[in-house]
């Protein structure tokens, strides 16, 4: 009987030694195998996703980061903009000039599309550097107020842009003119400049040709710019002028009179 009961306690010891261990991470150790077995209370992984100097946690079993991290602080929000990115007619008219003045040659498409787009009735100009990034555009429209020249000008060789604006409302004139290049980040940078206010109302100017004398003055000062320059599209309440390649053109602008 004692033998018998020594036997018993004999193999309750052995078996007792067989049990599962668990192990210092929480998961557990088979003692035979060495093998790790999936837990149900292991702690949550952390993945820390980096992005240009940001740190996002996101927490997760053994998933994909979320991808909604914030924007980095400071990022760029002016991204540049290429020729391919817009939606130019392939009939606009193409030009040549270092309008930037950095030994390259700029490209300057006049697109007049636009005028025949009731509404709308603007050409474009654009300016792009020789990567195709936009470095400048404005638009020439014939609605009275959004009347414009936009002009190629060169002096000594030296190729700029020119914007003239002659607008008149209410018996006012509302002259303005720059000259300009452009940096390689499409900066304006002006050459010359001027505006002029002139008030054409006959009571307030009266005589002959006294209302519109001064304003003649400054159309003249401004004439002398614009006889060195080449069209790319003038526009005003009844029509758009442009050049073309093959035909190029030089217009001035007239001057006030007692009608206008």
């Amino acid at each position: 009987m004692k033998k018998c009961f020594l036997a018993i306690l004999t193999v309750l010891l052995f078996l007792s030694g067989c049990t599962s261990q668990t192990s210092q991470d929480g998961s557990q150790t088979s003692a035979a195998s060495g093998d790790v077995l999936p837990t149900t209370n292991s702690p949550t992984s952390q993945n820390t996703v980096s992005t240009a100097g940001l740190s996002t946690t996101a927490q997760s079993t053994n998933k994909t980061p979320s991808s909604n991290a914030s924007e980095t602080p400071g990022a760029i929000t002016n991204s540049p903009v290429y020729k391919s990115e817009l939606n130019i007619s392939p009939d606009a008219m193409t030009f040549y000039a270092d309008v930037a003045h950095d030994g390259n040659v700029e490209t300057i498409l006049v697109d007049i599309a636009g005028l025949q787009v009731s509404g709308y009735d603007s050409a474009v100009v654009y300016v792009f550097d020789s990567n195709e990034k936009l470095l400048w555009k404005d638009e020439a429209s014939l609605i009275h107020a959004g009347n414009n020249g936009i002009y190629l000008y060169k002096e000594n060789n030296i190729a700029y842009l020119m914007e003239w604006k002659p607008y008149v409302g209410q018996s006012v004139a509302h002259l303005s003119y720059q000259i300009f290049s452009l940096s390689r980040s499409g900066d304006i940078i002006t050459y010359k400049e001027g505006e002029g206010q002139f008030n054409l109302d006959p009571a307030m100017n009266p005589g002959p040709d006294g209302r519109t004398a001064e304003a003649n003055v400054f159309v003249d000062n401004v004439n002398k710019y614009l006889e060195k320059s080449t069209v790319l599209v003038v526009t005003d309440t009844e029509k758009a002028t442009y050049s073309t390649p093959d035909n190029l053109i030089t217009l001035t602008a007239p001057h006030f009179t007692d009608e206008n």
